[in-house]
């Protein structure tokens, strides 16, 4: 696995893998959208993704959620 850098402030709910995805998105993505995302993580999608490969039905369920608070992305910017 990858390990994080000590110095790297991260929210506790949010692991090394996902850290990296949040670096690349904010080249792409508003701060706002990294923040919706941020929160949808969060939640029970977060319990989801532990330990589990990358599933395609977790990052449709984040899709879908981040258009309920107004951002199209569909699953594979999702993930």
């Amino acid at each position: 696995g990858l390990k994080c850098f000590k110095a790297v402030p991260t929210p506790a709910n949010i692991n090394c893998e996902q850290l990296l995805v949040l670096v690349v998105i904010t080249m792409s993505w508003s701060n706002s959208e990294v923040r919706a995302l941020i929160a949808i993580w969060g939640e029970d999608i977060q319990s989801q993704l532990d330990g589990a490969a990358r599933n395609k039905s977790i990052f449709e369920t984040i899709s879908k959620k981040m258009l309920e608070v107004g951002y199209s992305r569909d699953w594979k910017q999702c993930c």
